[in-house]
């Protein structure tokens, strides 16, 4: 097999004009490691210059994130939490099957993470009829 060389790029500039990260780290695991390692584990991919990070609440992940951060702001890993996106799946579909609810689990990113502003992206993990015409759509918000 021949091998192709390929230039990917570090960012992408979406139509709204935010910048997002191409490769990310998935911050999901099936069994957890001890939380010490998952600070760690976030604080090594920074350093190699990992900018994305995928959590959500069912990974268990994302106070440990946010301890990352801080450490990272303190060690100089990185010059501001805005260097960072953080993608955030909100994928109860029964708690959160109500647009309404969807700022509780932004709320619970928060108080969990322990950051003091919001992920640059929440993704709606589940497909919501529209009630005005009965499409299927995939809801993201990005904040």
């Amino acid at each position: 097999m021949e091998k192709v060389e390929r230039d990917i790029p570090e960012i992408v500039v979406l139509n709204s004009g935010h910048k997002m990260p191409v490769v990310g780290l998935g911050c999901a695991a099936h069994l957890l490691p001890p939380f010490d390692q998952l600070v760690s584990t976030f604080n090594g991919a920074m350093e190699i210059g990992y900018r994305q990070f995928d959590t959500a609440a069912c990974y268990g992940t994302e106070e440990a994130f946010g301890k990352a951060v801080a450490k990272a702001l303190e060690i100089g890993l990185i010059k501001s939490r805005d260097e960072l996106l953080s993608l955030v799946n909100v994928i109860d579909a029964d708690r959160f099957a109500q647009f309404s609810m969807i700022s509780t689990a932004i709320d619970s990113y928060l108080l969990v993470s322990k950051l003091k502003h919001g992920s640059n992206l929440f993704a709606i993990d589940f497909q919501a009829r529209s009630k005005t015409n009965g499409s299927r759509r995939l809801v993201v918000y990005v904040c």
